[in-house]
């Protein structure tokens, strides 16, 4: 026994050292490593401070420079990222633009490194220092490009990717850049030039968002920025956490909704991002899909937003319904169930969707159509729980007039006509 615990109480000590010599080895590695990388970018800040203020700036950036954005140090088998960002600082102490005429004041030199390896560094090292000419503040012609990224709720995000693109100027300009804690970038010193700033912004598990040109969109709402001399060119774009939406697509309810693969279908978000030549809206989010085995397909990284689904034209089946009923709404980092119901297609056919005054589907709802002729078609809505709720389909119609009613107990009936040409949707709101 003796022995025993003898034995135990070794392994603890020597178990014990081992985890000490473990941390302390880390440690030592880390901060040579750490002292590397700060030597290396005091360095490059020299390098910097060797420059005529002229000069200091980024190749591809705003000032531009000699300096390269990024680059990749090797260091005794050590590999470092070395990261360089120039900006002009338009300083409050005599006002910013357009007030201030001369938003070009002085210059801020940011250099990052981070590093790899198994002392990986979790926030990069970094050096910033501020230059300013020598006498009064120099005059640069330009303006100054501010943008803003927001949340769905109009909150600024921070830490959000920003990429500036314009090669429509000399040098070019190339900038990847981040958002500060206001979600804002501001670039005092942007050269002029008329629709050609490209921006796009990005942020992991965030939806992203950009500028457009003609080319993309013929009519774009967020066209490339202009910068005029002297003015101030303000960019605000929205990004939020994705959300995903898990469709099952199924058969008719005469038919017990069985499974159904392979199903074609639309899903299209509201956002418009501009029109085309024939003036027709162009959708952010539109897109072609097909349901997979079991009748199931998850559609992942969906930006916020609300969306409608819808069948093809050609499709040999028609929408008989859907839960929830069309168009429905997706929250940042949300998801959504989306049940679709479908029925065999036919020429001409009407959807009747039967809501409360709130919105909401209401079931076991009676509707009847008159149709162009004097005849009459009777059918219930769909049951509570299924994909059909508060729907029901018409098929084989003939093209024409039809009148609409509909009736539940406890609700006021309610009456309308809808002309019927292909397939339509005809949303009858009961009140109490």
């Amino acid at each position: 026994m003796e022995v025993a615990v003898a034995g135990a109480v070794l392994a603890i000590f020597f178990a014990s050292i081992a985890v000490i010599t473990q941390m302390v080895l880390g440690l030592i590695g880390e901060s040579r490593i750490r002292a590397v990388s700060a030597n290396l970018a005091q360095a490059r800040m020299e390098r910097v401070r060797n420059l005529a203020y002229a000069s200091v700036g980024t190749m591809g950036g705003i000032p531009a420079g000699p300096i390269a954005q990024q680059e990749i140090v090797n260091i005794n088998g050590q590999n470092f990222e070395v990261r360089t960002n120039v900006v002009y600082i338009d300083d409050p102490f005599d006002g910013v633009a357009p007030g201030d005429s001369l938003s070009t004041d002085y210059k801020r030199v940011k250099v990052a490194v981070s590093w790899d390896g198994p002392f990986a560094s979790k926030n990069p090292l970094v050096v910033v220092t501020d230059v300013a000419p020598r006498g009064t503040e120099a005059e640069e012609v330009g303006g100054v490009l501010q943008i803003k990224v927001i949340n769905a709720l109009g909150d600024p995000v921070e830490g959000a990717s920003v990429f500036i693109v314009n090669d429509a100027v000399i040098p070019a300009i190339n900038i990847e850049t981040t958002t500060n804690v206001q979600g804002g970038v501001v670039l005092p010193g942007s050269p002029i030039c008329n629709v050609c700033y490209q921006i796009r912004v990005e942020k992991s598990g965030y939806s992203s968002d950009k500028t457009y040109s003609s080319g993309e969109v013929a009519n774009p709402s967020k066209p490339y920025s202009t910068i005029l001399d002297g003015e101030v060119s303000q960019v605000t774009l929205a990004v939020d956490r994705v959300g995903s939406i898990q469709v099952r697509t199924t058969g008719s309810r005469a038919a017990n909704y069985p499974a159904f693969s392979g199903v074609a279908f639309i899903l299209r978000g509201n956002k418009i991002i501009g029109t085309n030549t024939l003036d027709e809206n162009v959708y952010k989010y539109e897109k072609n899909l097909t349901s997979g085995p079991g009748g199931l397909l998850n559609v992942a990284n969906l930006e916020w937003d609300t969306y409608s689904v819808s069948i093809p034209v050609a499709s040999s089946v028609d929408l008989a319904g859907s839960i929830p009923i069309n168009p429905f709404s997706l929250l940042p980092g949300g998801s959504v169930n989306l049940w679709v119901v479908t029925s065999a297609a036919s020429a001409n056919s009407m959807l009747v969707v039967v809501k409360d005054a709130s919105g909401n589907p209401l079931a076991d709802t009676s509707v009847k159509l008159l149709t162009p002729s004097g005849g009459v078609l009777n059918g219930v809505a769909g049951a509570v729980g299924k994909g059909d709720t508060g729907q029901v389909l018409f098929s084989n119609l003939a093209v024409g007039e039809y009148g609409v009613t509909a009736t539940k107990s406890g609700y006021l009936q309610a009456s309308s006509s809808a002309i019927v040409n292909g397939d339509i949707t005809e949303v009858t709101v009961l009140e109490q």
